[in-house]
């Protein structure tokens, strides 16, 4: 197995343990390393052992090895070949498991930022998922092949972005129709559409607005992400307001929410 440097090391495993920004918890991704912005001689003790390159260079493998121990997702060269699959088997993997999914954008990059990760959403006939990124800019309809590691943060699976292909052939998702108290765990990562009256809404500023809609079946949490176009409208949804709303099935700890993405998702509804 190759041992990398210590200092690629760090980065590798603050990149793999990094959680991005959350509702009510914030962590940031660019993790600054001392020993990165420090020369590196200057890191070690005012001695010949320190000025050594045969030692520095045994201290680096033996700080390296440390690291791999610490941060077992970091990849070596050895590593065996990443298989595609679907985006249901990745989902149902293991937190950690590196993973390789094709599938249609469902939410564009960027458009949860103030709430979840930076990232974008994807989905092929089997599931859907959230993938954490900030470096793409991915539109709806991008068809996309993603490589990552299986995580999952405030309980709604992800993947954790290696790198990611824009394939030729762009397509559309039609949103599953769900009532609104039947949005579960089996709906979590899918592009859905329901609709109801609303009960109440609330404020979650920072991060969002939250607006609490029934058909009958059981209340469902619409949360409206402050990044969103939508936000600015916020405040329009009333109690007694029947509307239907298309959006990403998300989960943040126990609670199971619908997030709409664009103006367009959510609409007023003629009483009957």
């Amino acid at each position: 197995m190759m041992v990398l440097p210590f200092p690629s090391i760090a980065r590798s495993c603050a990149a793999h343990r990094a959680g991005g920004r959350g509702r009510h918890r914030a962590l940031s991704q660019d993790v600054a390393f001392l020993g990165d912005r420090i020369p590196y001689r200057s890191r070690m003790p005012n001695s010949r052992c320190g000025r050594s390159p045969i030692i520095r260079s045994c201290i680096s493998t033996l700080l390296g090895a440390f690291f791999l121990g610490a941060c077992p997702g970091v990849l070596a060269s050895d590593a065996a070949p990443i298989r595609e699959m679907t985006i249901a088997e990745a989902r149902a993997s293991e937190s950690g498991t590196a993973v390789r999914v094709t599938g249609i954008v469902t939410v564009q990059s960027g458009a949860f930022a103030s709430s979840l990760s930076t990232g974008f959403a994807i989905q092929d006939g089997t599931a859907g998922i959230y993938v954490l990124d900030r470096e793409h800019a991915f539109e709806l309809g991008d068809r996309v092949r993603v490589t990552g590691r299986r995580g999952a943060e405030f309980d709604q699976r992800h993947i954790r972005l290696d790198s990611a292909e824009k394939l030729p052939v762009s397509g559309t998702v039609v949103p599953r129709t769900v009532r609104t108290g039947r949005v579960g765990e089996s709906e979590a990562g899918y592009l859905i559409r329901t609709a109801g009256r609303v009960n109440r809404a609330e404020d979650d500023a920072p991060y969002g607005y939250k607006v609490f809609i029934d058909d009958g079946s059981g209340e469902l949490q619409v949360f409206i992400d402050a990044s969103t176009e939508l936000f600015r409208n916020a405040t329009t949804w009333k109690p007694g307001d029947s509307i239907e709303v298309i959006g990403f099935a998300g989960r943040y700890k126990k609670i199971y929410e619908i997030m709409p993405r664009i103006p367009a998702d959510m609409r007023k509804q003629a009483r009957h």
